[in-house]
C-alpha cells in the first residue's frame, strides 16, 4: 500500500489518506449501488464527522442484502446469493478491498441493508 504522507481537509479537520485507494473504495461502492439495482439507481453519498472520525456514507436503492450474506460480505472472494448468480458479475473482492483499505486507514467499514429495500455502507477513519 502506498505511503498515506498527505492530509485532506474536511472542513476544519485533516485526515491522512492515500487518494488513490481512498478513490478506490469510494468508486467500488457507487459501482456496486449501480450493479446491484433492479430500478433506477438512487445513490446518496454523506460526509460526517463524530467522535474522532471521518465518516462517509453511500446509500443505495438496490436489491439489498440479506442479513445471512452481511456477515460474510468482506470476506476475500465471498459472492452473496442473489438468485441469478450471471446477473452480476464479479470475483468477490470489491468489497474485501474496501475493508481492507479502510483499516489501513485505520478505520473500518459497516453496512446496513435490507433485502429489497437498499444498503448504506459507511466508511469511518480516525483524523
Amino acid at each position: 500500500m502506498h505511503q498515506l504522507p498527505r492530509k485532506y481537509s474536511f472542513n476544519e479537520i485533516r485526515v491522512d489518506l492515500d487518494i488513490v485507494y481512498f478513490t478506490t473504495m469510494i468508486n467500488n461502492l457507487l459501482s456496486n449501488a449501480v450493479k446491484y439495482s433492479d430500478r433506477e439507481p438512487e445513490i446518496n453519498v454523506e460526509g460526517f464527522v463524530k467522535d474522532g472520525r471521518v465518516s462517509v456514507s453511500v446509500s443505495d436503492n438496490g436489491i439489498g442484502i440479506s442479513k445471512s450474506d452481511q456477515r460474510h460480505i468482506f470476506d476475500k472472494f465471498y459472492r452473496a446469493q442473489t438468485g441469478n448468480i450471471h446477473k452480476f458479475k464479479g470475483l468477490g473482492l470489491g468489497l474485501y478491498y474496501v475493508k481492507r483499505i479502510a483499516q489501513a486507514h485505520g478505520g473500518d467499514v459497516t453496512v446496513s441493508s435490507k433485502t429489497g429495500r437498499g444498503s448504506t455502507f459507511t466508511i469511518t477513519i480516525p483524523y
